[in-house]
């Protein structure tokens, strides 16, 4: 989802949010494609997605506890 998709559902609130909103160094980016961006793209989104993942996972442990 990027923002316009964001905007076509009635905007984020505390249920929708969007991906990168929890990238702890980069936050509220969009995911960009990484196909015109050769391998040094992909790798890029590839670490983009893992750590912004991980800080998600961390969220929700602390939301559990």
């Amino acid at each position: 989802m990027d923002g316009q998709n964001l905007v076509d559902i009635g905007g984020a609130d505390h249920r929708v949010r969007l991906f990168r909103d929890f990238d702890p160094l980069e936050p509220g980016g969009e995911v960009p494609d990484p196909y015109y961006g050769g391998d040094a793209g992909f790798e890029e989104v590839l670490t983009m997605v893992e750590r912004t993942a991980a800080t998600i996972v961390a969220q929700l442990g602390l939301e559990l506890e």
